[in-house]
């Protein structure tokens, strides 16, 4: 009778592994990625000023901002303006309107020939919106957030509280600092018929100054 010996037991076969094809990084790599991500982030932050068109990247990265509203300037003239001075001095108090100050920072612009489109004032919520396009670049809207105040010697002054170049915060120093001075500058006509004040507030559509008793 022939012998039948039981077959080996068969080992377990592994798996079947694939390899991914996974990158290697060198730190050569990582040095270029970082550079090239560096690159698209400074021209991201360019787009959003509106100052310059970047192909693809501004698609996505601007839209022009719109100002809070439309402001009319007021008829070409101060006059309105200062006949009510007179009054004030008596009643204690002054209404300057946005219309009439969007005017003055038109007659800024228009004496320093700054080359400034669309520049207007809005009043509301307690602050001043000064906006206006900057020369040649239609689509870099700049858009300032002021506070009215008083100056040490009595006359109307402003803060800068918020200063943006398209979509993009930018210094106060930058474009802030010289509108609140061309501002002031165009309410001194105003502020040398007047005593000094003592008040400066923002209400909606207007600045209301409160003159200061003798």
């Amino acid at each position: 009778m022939t012998r039948v010996d039981p077959a080996p037991p068969v080992a377990p076969q592994a798996a079947s592994r694939f390899p991914l094809p996974l990158p290697r990084f060198s730190l050569g790599r990582l040095i270029k990625l970082a550079v090239l991500v560096g690159i698209v982030w400074v021209l991201v932050q360019i787009a959003r000023t509106g100052v310059w068109t970047i192909p693809v990247i501004s698609n996505f990265a601007y839209d022009a901002p719109m100002p809070l509203r439309t402001v009319q300037a007021a008829a070409p003239s101060t006059g309105d303006m200062l006949a009510r001075v007179p009054n004030a001095v008596t009643a204690g108090s002054l209404t300057v309107y946005e219309a009439e100050l969007s005017l003055l920072a038109e007659q800024g612009n228009q004496k320093l020939r700054l080359g400034l489109a669309k520049v207007q004032t809005v009043i509301s919520e307690g602050r001043i919106e000064l906006s206006f396009l900057l020369p040649q670049r239609n689509n870099a809207v700049v858009r300032l957030e002021l506070e009215p105040s008083i100056s040490p010697s009595g006359d109307p002054d402003f803060r800068v509280v918020r200063s943006r170049l398209g979509l993009l915060d930018v210094p106060q120093w930058l474009i802030g600092e010289p509108a609140r001075r061309l501002l002031q500058l165009q309410m001194q006509p105003v502020a040398t018929l007047l005593p000094k004040l003592a008040q400066a507030r923002a209400v909606e559509g207007a600045l209301a100054y409160t003159l200061a008793t003798p």
